[in-house]
């Protein structure tokens, strides 16, 4: 049987959430695509949330919060669940391999490792730690500093970690000059 290898295509692409509806509404209105935004009642579905229902190739489909709207190759627009996006796509890269901080953060988002092209430290990257949304035990540190019991179950949200150049680690926010450059790359 003859084999298949899906070619490579860059795409535009943006995830439904709450906060960007609208931009996605937008994104989809910019390029000639039709999309509007209704009351999904559907209990098996998470009945009542706020869904956007988008002219498709196949007729209307929905998208729910958490899927990715992507601008396909012919202009078309398509909704796509997340557990499939991060399966299927990765963040594009320029002819350098480098990307911008919203393409790097998506490659974090993702799992991957990103480090700056113009950081001066060896070895260096930053990750996002998931956290411990349903709780860890608190060390005594931890206990002592918030006053709480050693062993009480406290929840942890994700956050940035950082490799430094000493080979430890370190939580991490990223400078106005991270956040605005454009030599970002997947470590």
């Amino acid at each position: 049987m003859p084999r298949f290898t899906k070619k490579p295509v860059t795409i535009e692409a943006m995830q439904l959430t709450s906060a960007s509806a609208a931009a996605c509404l937008h994104f989809i209105d910019k390029f000639g695509g039709k999309a509007r935004t209704q009351l999904n009642a559907s209990a098996d579905i998470g009945g009542g949330e706020v869904v956007l229902a988008i002219k498709t190739l196949e007729g209307v489909m929905t998208a729910s919060i958490g899927d990715w709207i992507i601008k396909g190759v012919n202009g078309e627009f398509y909704p796509c669940k997340p557990d499939i996006f991060e399966k299927t796509y990765a963040p594009a890269v320029d002819d350098n391999g480098l990307l911008t901080f919203g393409e790097a953060i998506e490659a974090a988002k993702a799992g991957s490792k990103i480090a700056r092209q113009g950081w001066n430290g060896s070895g260096m990257y930053a990750v996002i730690m998931p956290g411990f949304p349903e709780g860890c035990p608190a060390n005594k540190a931890t206990a002592t500093i918030h006053g709480v019991e050693e062993g009480s179950m406290i929840k942890v949200r994700p956050y940035w970690s950082l490799k430094t150049a000493q080979n430890d680690l370190a939580m991490w926010a990223p400078s106005g000059s991270d956040s605005l450059a454009d030599d970002w790359v997947i470590v």
